[in-house]
């Protein structure tokens, strides 16, 4: 895996280290770029490591099992893409449109989420330990068997978000003593 596509032009800039160009995946010629439309793009397991897709559109795109470590996709459109297994250490997301993102089995400990917009996107199993999530909208965010150790959500919007480890009813697991309690107390209580 992460290995798909061959980067067939490629620049890299001298200051930032980030990558533009061209890579061939399944026959199709996909741009790298800032503001880049990558809407519903097949970019599966392709190496976009160090990538500069700042602005860029990738509404529906498939970025299952692709390494995005180092890439600056701030201000990006990610409204229903897949992420799921992705390789995202060191990534930049800032202000990014994540609504509907899938974000199954990634690791979020150190990508920067500064002010993206996370309605209804799916953490399912994902790491977000040690991540700050405060202050944002996160209605009807999936945190379903999510790591949230020391996570930190205070003043966030949790607006039906699901806490649930799928199979008992508990709160999700992995979460620090005090957001565990927090949490609690916010389940209903039967009189």
């Amino acid at each position: 895996a992460y290995g798909q596509g061959v980067w067939v032009e490629e620049k890299s800039d001298p200051d930032t280290g980030l990558r533009t160009g061209k890579i061939l995946i399944g026959g199709v010629v996909n741009e790298i770029k800032p503001d880049s439309n990558l809407v519903e793009a097949n970019l599966t397991e392709a190496d976009l490591a160090m990538a500069d897709l700042r602005g860029a559109d990738l509404t529906g795109a498939n970025l299952k099992e692709a390494n995005l470590s180092g890439a600056n996709l701030n201000e990006a459109n990610l409204t229903n893409a897949n992420l799921s297994d992705a390789i995202l250490a060191e990534a930049s997301l800032m202000d990014a449109n994540l609504v509907d993102t899938n974000f199954e089995s990634v690791d979020l400990t150190d990508v920067n989420l500064t002010g993206a917009n996370f309605l209804y996107t799916n953490f399912t199993a994902t790491n977000l330990n040690g991540v700050n999530l405060s202050g944002l909208d996160m209605t009807g965010v999936n945190f379903e068997r999510a790591s949230l150790w020391q996570t930190n959500l205070a003043g966030s919007i949790l607006d039906y978000a699901r806490w649930t480890d799928g199979e008992n009813g508990e709160i999700a697991t992995a979460l620090s003593k005090p957001l565990y309690e927090d949490l609690n107390n916010l389940k209903p209580k039967v009189e």
